[in-house]
């Protein structure tokens, strides 16, 4: 077993343990968050690290050094957000983590980029699948927008439609169509 490996292990032990560490009186108020602030009150049990009360904060809790910020697989984590950066990364040492503020269409990119690479993607699990899903789900996008257009023109096309039906029509059914229209615009004036 490598030292890296022999680390996480012992990062995992560490954390494993770890209590959660919480705010005092977190449970006892909804304005109070969960968020760790250090007890400072002058009769607080817990700042006195009575015994029945939360753990507070204090060295030993901590990652060892070599392997702080490394993912679980060994990998250092790299934050990437264009496909050119794919290049930069080292495939033995280092994975990347596509950041959040990347569209589909990009993100597509620099999975097929890091696939030619061979660079693990750590915050995706099956690359192929998501892929997939991205690309069903643009298409799906795609497929709703020219129904939309087609909506739109269906509702421009009748009105063309009755005015060139209304040229084939016979005299009366022509002064019938009329009276009828002038009946709409007054009755939309009143």
């Amino acid at each position: 077993m490598s030292d890296v490996q022999r680390l996480l292990a012992v990062r995992k032990a560490l954390k494993d343990r770890k209590p959660e560490f919480l705010r005092q009186e977190y449970g006892k108020f909804k304005k109070i968050k969960g968020k760790w602030t250090r007890p400072k009150g002058h009769h607080s049990k817990m700042r006195e690290r009575r015994k029945g009360n939360m753990s507070l904060v204090n060295a030993g809790w901590r990652s060892p050094i070599a392997v702080r910020g490394v993912h679980r697989n060994g990998l250092i984590r790299v934050m990437i957000a264009t496909p050119q950066e794919v290049s930069m990364v080292d495939p033995k040492t280092q994975g990347i983590i596509i950041s959040a503020a990347v569209g589909a269409r990009k993100r597509i990119a620099i999975l097929a980029a890091a696939q030619q690479a061979g660079i693990s993607v750590l915050n995706i699990r099956d690359s192929a699948a998501y892929q997939k899903r991205i690309e069903e789900r643009r298409a799906a996008l795609k497929a709703k927008r020219i129904a939309v257009t087609k909506a739109k023109e269906a509702r421009k096309a009748p009105k063309e439609e009755k005015k060139e039906s209304i040229e084939t029509l016979t005299e009366e059914e022509k002064k019938k169509a009329e009276k009828a229209e002038k009946d709409k615009i007054l009755t939309q004036k009143e």
